[in-house]
Formats: C-alpha cells, structure tokens, sequence
C-alpha cells in the first residue's frame, strides 16, 4: 500500500494553492470504507480527513458541513474524529497554528491502516466514569444544588 496520491489543498489563508503528496494510495482509503466498521458519517469525516489532511479539526469540519450539508457542530463532529482515532484510522501528527481559530492545535491525518473495533465498555465503568465525573461537579453545585447531585448518583446507581 505504498504508493503516492496527490491532494490539492485552498483551504490555506489567502487560499493559496497547495499540493500535497502523500503514501496512502485509493487502494488502502478503499479498504477502510469497505471494512463495514465505520458508519456512514464516520467515512464522511475520514474522507475529509483522507482528501484534506493533514487538516484541523476547524478546517475539517468546515469542509464536512460544506461537502455533506451537515449541521455545523464542531462539538459532534470532533466525537466523530475520536472515534477515527480510537479505531486507528487517523491519528494527530503535529501541533500547528489553526488558519481559523489562530490557537494552537493539532493537524490530523490518517494512519493507512485497517479499523479495529472500538473496545465496549463495561457498565461498571460507565458508572465509575459518570459517578467520578458529578463528583467533580459536586462542589460547584452549592447547598441548592446538593439534591439534585444526590439525585443524580441514586439514578447512576440504579443502572
């Protein structure tokens, strides 16, 4: 799966042309979409990532709202680069100055390789995780708030 493909980037400030020339071929993109692992808006976004990349998350996104007339949620889209990520399909690679955000972020790209299933998560560790979480939150909430906190953990751990 060593071969070169050509990607042409105007997504730069000035919208300046630039080529870009990677070692992932067609084949290996191909591979990845027919896998069957990925859903259909997780191939949407690793496709923006395969064309543009490496890209942000902003750039990305502007591009998935753009090709897919997707919702513009930067929020759900970068679960769906999680996902990309926990899966092996993409990974960051450097830290760069966002063209739209102008803050420092990681630049994404995909790895070349095949998907692997995203490990499933206990219950148990769902609720560990949730209960660590509003124990966090427990001192924001003041004396008001400290039924509603009670609440909530009582329903964590009725699951």
């Amino acid at each position: 799966m060593q071969s070169t493909r050509q990607g042409f980037h105007n997504n730069r400030p000035g919208n300046i042309l630039i080529m870009n020339v990677r070692s992932t071929s067609i084949d290996a993109y191909k591979k990845v979409v027919d896998s069957g692992l990925l859903s259909k808006k997780l191939i949407q976004a690793f496709t923006i990532i395969y064309r543009f990349g490496p890209i942000t998350s902003r750039e990305a996104n502007a591009f998935y709202v753009s090709a897919y007339k997707a919702e513009n949620n930067l929020n759900q889209f970068r679960a769906l680069l999680t996902h990309l990520q926990n899966m092996d399909v993409i990974q960051t690679i450097e830290k760069v100055q966002c063209p739209i955000s102008k803050m420092t972020v990681y630049n994404f790209d995909i790895t070349g390789r095949l998907p692997v299933k995203e490990p499933k998560v206990s219950l148990k560790d769902k609720k560990t995780n949730l209960l660590k979480t509003v124990d966090a939150l427990t001192p924001w909430v003041g004396d008001l708030g400290r039924q509603y906190v009670n609440d909530i953990i009582y329903q964590i751990n009725q699951l």
